[in-house]
């Protein structure tokens, strides 16, 4: 039995590093926090061929400036009925915290049998980008994600940065929260045995 994929959780660190790098927009107070701009979530849903169902749920979120977690979680019923047209079975998933105090809707499948990789992971990944991945991510990466996310390494502040001097790291003096996700993604170590210094879901994304 198969999980979901998280890939959309995974780019949240990205977004953040990313917004903070290039001078984006700042909100919050003296951590600096930055919030990636999420409409452009719902032009690319639009542009790569995300259904209705998906596109409403979308919609709403760039309208209300927010994703429910039940807005995500009806969309795990036309996802599983998706799969379970081309021969998956889809079974219950717990929600589970990428941050904490954080929940995100959850899935799960078993392949349909004698089915190739290459055949069923093709079925897999259109039938999530036609009701989920899009909206995943929106979910995963507006503001109140983020908060929880940035929290999380707040509250892990004085490891961090004995960590990242163990390591070798130069990180500025009082750096913001901001600042300590960019020092953690920049850590060679991290990237070469894994051995990150923050105590979280570090994701690989690709180009860090």
């Amino acid at each position: 039995m198969i999980p979901p994929g998280r890939g959309a959780a995974s780019v949240v660190l990205a977004l953040v590093v990313g917004v903070t790098g290039c001078g984006g927009p700042s909100q919050g107070g003296d951590d600096a926090r930055s919030y990636p701009d999420l409409a452009a979530v719902l032009t690319d849903a639009q542009a790569h061929g995300a259904g209705p169902e998906q596109l409403d749920v979308l919609d709403k979120a760039v309208r209300q400036g927010e994703m429910t977690y039940d807005d995500l979680d009806s969309l795990v019923g036309p996802l599983s009925t998706c799969l379970e047209d081309a021969g998956f079975q889809v079974h219950p998933g717990t929600p589970y915290e990428d941050y904490p105090g954080f929940l995100t809707p959850s899935y799960a499948f078993t392949e349909p049998p004698g089915m190739a990789y290459d055949e069923w992971n093709a079925v897999e990944s259109a039938c999530e980008n036609t009701y989920w991945n899009y909206a995943e991510l929106y979910y995963v990466s507006q503001p109140r994600a983020i908060d929880a996310f940035y929290d999380d390494f707040e509250r892990q502040r004085p490891e961090i940065l004995s960590c990242l001097g163990s390591h070798g790291v130069a990180v500025v003096s009082d750096p913001t929260v901001a600042e300590l996700v960019t020092a953690v993604m920049s850590d060679p170590r991290g990237h070469a045995d894994g051995s990150w210094c923050y105590r979280g879901s570090i994701p690989n994304v690709p180009g860090t």
